[in-house]
């Protein structure tokens, strides 16, 4: 995530477009996307005074822009050469982001990659919230057990 910057977002966009025709020309079947995803003060506002919060405590005075990388690819023997250059992209244009003073540290579960872990991301008081809204809605925790895959609240 990141604060929305538009310069900041096309020198995403040619380091992206740049690594991506030069590293992944040899993987058959490459294709990938670099999503921007708009995240208006209005809807931090609204998630800060509606009582029941935005989970990772974001600012409500700045338009954000959550963002990932997409890719798709025709064969498993090229899975770790692609996930390793699109987490290492991401890191790189993540550390660009930060250099600027625009990176965010926070992960949208949903845009959360196999190798992010999103829960990190989250302030431990609001953590902690979580955790007791899962134990009075769920002491067994049927949700956590029963669901294949994502990512669990420990």
């Amino acid at each position: 995530a990141m604060v929305a910057d538009n310069a900041a977002m096309q020198a995403m966009w040619t380091t992206f477009k740049a690594d991506a025709t030069a590293n992944m020309k040899t993987v058959a079947g490459f294709s990938c996307n670099l999503v921007f995803q708009p995240i208006p003060k209005s809807a931090t506002t609204v998630a800060k005074t509606n009582g029941v919060g935005n989970i990772w405590d974001v600012d409500n005075t700045k338009p954000y822009i959550y963002w990932l990388i997409t890719s798709s690819w025709d064969n498993a023997a090229d899975d770790a050469k692609v996930m390793s250059w699109s987490a290492t992209l991401r890191e790189k244009m993540h550390a660009m982001n930060a250099k600027l003073g625009l990176a965010e540290d926070l992960i949208y579960m949903n845009d959360a990659s196999d190798d992010q872990k999103p829960f990190q991301s989250i302030p431990k008081a609001n953590l902690a919230r979580l955790k007791t809204i899962r134990k009075k809605y769920d002491p067994t925790l049927v949700f956590r057990n029963l669901n294949n895959g994502g990512y669990k609240l420990d």
